[in-house]
């Protein structure tokens, strides 16, 4: 993995990661760092990984953020069929099918929210049309993250293995951070 410019539109925009590629905005003023990386395969096997951490001076500011982020990802819908968007003059997300649940423990000492996405485009459109999103939201004291970390892969491919390996990443980033 190598770290690449932000492409993804919500970071760019200095928001958290949310269902079907959307962006939630992280209430209050807060120190954030932001970075995404990439491996350098294409079509099955790409792995792309995206990282919004937020420092609040106190921790009610990020105990609220976090609040916001559990919301918004609870209110995504299960299913939704998004039309195709074009995102700059180079890039137009193609159609896709989404379904989205919802899962909330604990990983590393952290509060933990995570989102799993099935995103799935016409089969006409290229081979590896299935791609699997892993929403990630953690709070602890002054600090919440977002991380959204993707792969693609072939039809009837299970998410699972890609979830363990998002769940793998986001825990050595929890331990490093504290």
């Amino acid at each position: 993995m190598r770290q690449i410019d932000i492409g993804l539109d919500s970071l760019q925009k200095k928001q958290a990661p949310m269902c079907s590629l959307s962006g939630t905005r992280l209430p209050g003023r807060y120190g954030a760092a932001v970075r995404q990386f990439s491996n350098t395969i294409s079509g099955k096997g790409e792995i792309k990984y995206a990282q919004l951490i937020a420092r609040y001076t106190d921790a009610q500011g990020a105990a609220t953020a976090y609040e916001v982020l559990r919301k918004a990802a609870r209110s995504c819908p299960p299913k939704r069929h998004v039309p195709p968007k074009r995102l700059n003059e180079n890039f137009t997300l193609f159609e896709h099918d989404d379904t989205w649940k919802v899962t909330e423990g604990n990983l590393a000492g952290w509060a933990h929210l995570r989102g799993f996405e099935q995103h799935v485009e016409p089969p006409s459109q290229t081979k590896f049309n299935v791609y699997y999103f892993i929403y990630d939201y953690a709070h602890r004291g002054n600090v919440v993250t977002a991380t959204l970390y993707w792969e693609r892969t072939e039809p009837k491919k299970s998410g699972d293995p890609i979830a363990q390996r998002a769940t793998e990443l986001l825990t050595r980033q929890l331990q490093k951070i504290g």
